[in-house]
């Protein structure tokens, strides 16, 4: 029977612990906010900022510690009325008739012709 090395043993552990992932313990997703128990996670801050830029059309990097916060209460404010509205059951609307190409093909058409876009509006 062989008997393996202490050395050998050492290195092989040292291989393997640098084998890991730096990344192992990066965190994925945090919750930014609580509403009566519903959790509002930092990724969808963050969608709701990238919205937001976009809508705005400004760049996404130059979003500070204000336009963050705006954003979470605006995710706050929703969760508070579709929690408002279950309690009252309130009635869902149809699904709106303005499709995502109508809205593509607005956006388009205000890029290509920003002197006429606010005659849409």
């Amino acid at each position: 029977m062989l008997r393996s090395n202490p050395l050998m043993r050492m290195l092989t552990a040292a291989v393997a612990m640098l084998a890991v992932p730096t990344f192992a313990g990066e965190r994925l997703d945090g919750i930014a906010a609580t509403v009566n128990g519903h959790a509002i996670m930092q990724s969808e801050v963050q969608e709701e900022l990238a919205y937001e830029c976009l809508m705005g059309q400004q760049a996404c990097g130059s979003a500070g510690a204000p336009q963050r916060q705006a954003a979470l209460n605006h995710l706050i404010n929703q969760q508070l009325i579709a929690q408002q509205m279950q309690e009252k059951h309130f009635p869902r609307q149809a699904t709106s008739s303005l499709s995502l190409r109508d809205v593509r093909a607005h956006l388009l058409w205000r890029k290509h012709a920003p002197d006429l876009g606010n005659a849409m509006d």
